[in-house]
């Protein structure tokens, strides 16, 4: 239902748009408007006094109306009407008759005007005419005043379902419209080119960006350039931008009759899911990274792709074990957005289309989950919206259930297609591939944007890197544990038993502390702040693990004491905490605590203050059911420093605990 804005009130267009849509829409109005007079009754049989006339003058002057509206004589029949209330000045029936001469003549401000006159002296006179002076201030662009007429004619109990329909689905775009949410796209700069770009994806960490880019080549065997569309993919730059972008080298871009795009990856960045068009027929596939290049193409199979219909866009959960892809395989309800899941086995699962929470009779496609593992959104045109496809965003509750869609907001979504949407890891920025935004460099140009918080998904925290022993010359298997420090709550992942690698995304509701365990070495820990900004951007950090020696000192990080102060807070308590836990898994282990400082103050007091700061951290393992015989404290004050104190850097790496091996 798409209305140009008028220009003029008195030469009406209202009738002639929408024809499609409303062609005889008034005639049914007309008639049953018509129905309800010859009793005196309002519109479906509905009772209102108030709308009646005891001037008997202006009922003869309405009745002579109503017959010459029913011959079409719509100028007589307006002048009869104009009669009846010159006589009776507050006769709504009159002004009721006059507001649907007013529809049928196209005269608008007629219409209006009788109207709301009508509202004025009988509001419940007519049901209609709220539909159609709501849609008259909708096409107007009066969109406050058209959502409450609306919104009054759906509180009707008996009124017409298709009008309901589409007088819900006006209030909808008229609260869209009436209340803009900010958007400011730009074009990525280097990636968007003089020639198209779409498709557009990111990897979570940011360093990588997949699109397709579609531009003409020449050779000195052809008579006139060829258009060719390679899948292509860009690296993030130490500037913090992405290079112009080269074409995927093999198994990728084999020729014109096989094309690849519509990216996901792995957090890891070593599974590439993707779809491949071979002859006309779209399947989804992909491709692993081993040993510095990409495997050979792999189709996902029977259970993910149907081998007659299309099936694209992909999109993969943070663990790797829920695909998300959109699919044509339905010929009633068009196009939806199936799951298939991973298996003990790892092979996918029968894919199983999403229920009426997402899809609707209409089409669903182009979803992207977040590596939050609770927010999707997709492209709908059947979901109440602007036209077209408007993009939604969806949660999924903690009991498994998805919540209701929320439309992203105008104009983030308009009139047209918004298709190909996607998320950054840290949830603040919107990508999307339009030919439509002004200040693009040519044609379909690949767009960012600050997406407004309340279609943001929940924080994330990511983090890669590798693990490695001392000056990289070994790798160690080891296991990494991410703890919630509020709820306690403990997620495992393994590291790259060949590469050392690895890579973790966890919801960031609380600050969290990661810590590395391996038997032999020592403990290392990362207090991550749920406050710190920085920490939502993907985090590189590579880890080198110590192998535990007799005599050997290891400092425990993040143990950050306040000024002057052996008060242990609540971040210090969660990495002794999990210190605690070390300890208990290595049952041989002896630790002398040594506490130190820098040399601000008097040195007499410094060693004081370190001893007592070691005390209060024996103290405390010791409430986590550490034996004492395993434990002992000594403070030694600026007595030992490890960095020069004359910067605030050095002076904080000297203001340390540290656990000394005393046997294992």
């Amino acid at each position: 239902m798409k209305r140009k804005q008028k220009t003029n009130l008195t030469k009406s267009t209202h009738l002639k748009r929408n024809k499609k849509h409303f062609g005889c829409l008034y005639i049914i109005i007309c008639t049953i408007f018509l129905t309800g007079l010859s009793s005196l009754n309002i519109v479906y049989g509905q009772e209102a006094s108030c709308s009646d006339s005891q001037n008997k003058k202006a009922v003869k002057s309405f009745e002579e109306a109503k017959t010459l509206f029913k011959l079409r004589k719509y100028e007589d029949a307006r002048k009869s009407a104009a009669t009846a209330i010159d006589h009776d000045p507050e006769f709504a029936q009159a002004y009721l008759l006059q507001g649907y001469i007013g529809l049928k003549k196209k005269e608008d401000k007629l219409m209006e005007q009788s109207f709301l006159k009508v509202i004025e002296l009988c509001p419940d006179a007519d049901t209609e005419m709220y539909f159609q002076l709501g849609w008259f201030y909708f096409d107007m662009k009066k969109f406050k005043e058209a959502d409450k007429l609306l919104e009054k004619f759906l509180s009707f109990d008996r009124i017409d379902e298709k009008n309901a329909e589409k007088a819900e689905k006006m209030r909808v775009k008229a609260k869209l419209i009436a209340n803009p949410v900010p958007f400011d796209p730009k074009p990525v700069k280097f990636i968007s080119t003089a020639d198209p770009e779409y498709l557009p994806y990111i990897s979570p960490d940011n360093e990588l960006a997949f699109f397709t880019r579609r531009y003409e080549v020449k050779d000195r065997n052809m008579l006139t350039p060829q258009s060719v569309e390679k899948f292509m993919m860009a690296r993030l730059q130490a500037d913090g931008t992405f290079d112009r972008g080269e074409p995927m080298s093999y198994p990728f871009n084999r020729g014109t009759s096989n094309n690849e795009g519509g990216a996901a990856i792995s957090i890891d960045n070593k599974k590439l899911y993707f779809t491949v068009n071979e002859k006309g027929n779209f399947d989804i596939c992909m491709s692993e990274f081993v040993d510095g290049s990409w495997s050979d193409i792999k189709n996902l199979g029977p259970n993910v792709n149907d081998p007659k219909q299309w099936d694209s866009q992909p999109t993969i959960s943070s663990d790797g074990k829920t695909l998300y892809f959109a699919s044509a395989r339905d010929s009633i309800t068009g196009i939806d957005i199936y799951k298939t899941t991973l298996d003990a086995s790892g092979n996918w699962t029968k894919a199983v289309k999403l229920g009426p929470e997402i899809n609707t009779q209409g089409n669903e496609k182009s979803p992207f989950f977040h590596g939050d593992s609770r927010t999707l959104y997709f492209s709908s045109d059947g979901w109440p919206g602007l036209g077209g496809f408007d993009v939604f965003m969806i949660k999924m509750n903690s009991d498994g259930k998805w919540s209701k869609p929320i439309n992203l907001g105008y104009p983030i979504n308009t009139e047209a297609d918004e298709v190909g949407f996607f998320v950054s890891t840290d949830g603040k920025t919107g990508y999307f591939a339009s030919n439509k935004i002004n200040g693009g460099v040519g044609g379909f140009d690949i767009y960012s944007f600050n997406l407004h918080p309340d279609v943001r998904p929940d924080r994330v925290y990511l983090q890669k890197g590798d693990i490695n022993g001392k000056n990289n010359e070994e790798v160690i298997p080891a296991s990494i544990e991410i703890r919630d420090a509020l709820t306690r709550k403990i997620t495992k992942i393994d590291v790259d038993s060949v590469t050392g690698e690895y890579a973790f995304l966890v919801n960031f509701d609380n600050d969290l502390i990661v810590s590395v365990k391996k038997e032999g070495y020592a403990f290392e820990s990362q207090y991550v702040s749920v406050k710190d900004e920085e920490n939502l951007k993907p985090v590189i950090q590579d880890i080198e693990m110590k192998k535990l020696e007799v005599g050997g000192q290891y400092t425990l990080n993040d143990i950050l004491f306040a000024t002057n102060s052996f008060q242990i807070n609540d971040t210090i308590k969660s990495v002794l905490a999990e210190f605690a836990d070390y300890l208990t898994s290595n049952p041989k282990l002896r630790v002398a605590l040594h506490g130190h400082t820098d040399n601000v103050g008097n040195p007499a007091d410094n060693r004081i203050l370190s001893e007592n700061r070691a005390k209060t951290v024996y103290d405390f393992l010791v409430s986590q059911g550490i034996s004492t015989s395993r434990l002992s404290y000594k403070g030694f004050g600026e007595t030992m420093p490890i960095a020069a104190n004359s910067t605030e850097e050095g002076r904080a790496k000297n203001r340390r605990t540290v656990f000394v091996v005393t046997s294992k």
